[in-house]
């Protein structure tokens, strides 16, 4: 029984403002992990809808727009990723397999 409460945070815990804030690093170092491996393994998956809704609309899309990200993934990207190491971001554009424009 001690060993199962020994890990647990009361709302009234001194610590309580550290807990969270290393529960926020750890999901926002997951996150951009699991980003990253998604980028090197099919850089389709973030692509941005505006090709797709262009064609949908019978509209011309824009030239290379099927290469376009999400911008919420961009967003991510440069404020997240380009934390855990300044280059990475560079790595990503560069490297990523399906050529997916990564401003």
């Amino acid at each position: 029984m001690k060993f199962s409460v020994h890990n647990s945070i009361r709302i009234h815990d001194k610590n309580l403002e550290i807990h969270l804030k290393n529960i926020t690093i750890r999901t926002s170092y997951i996150s951009s992990f699991f980003i990253i491996v998604l980028l090197m393994i099919d850089s389709s998956l973030i692509s941005s809808t505006d090709y797709i809704d262009h064609l949908d609309c019978n509209l011309e899309p824009p030239e290379d727009s099927q290469y376009f990200i999400a911008g919420f993934i961009q967003d991510y990207i440069d404020i997240k990723v380009n934390e855990l190491h300044p280059e990475l971001k560079q790595y990503l554009k560069d490297n990523n397999n399906y050529g997916m424009r990564i401003e």
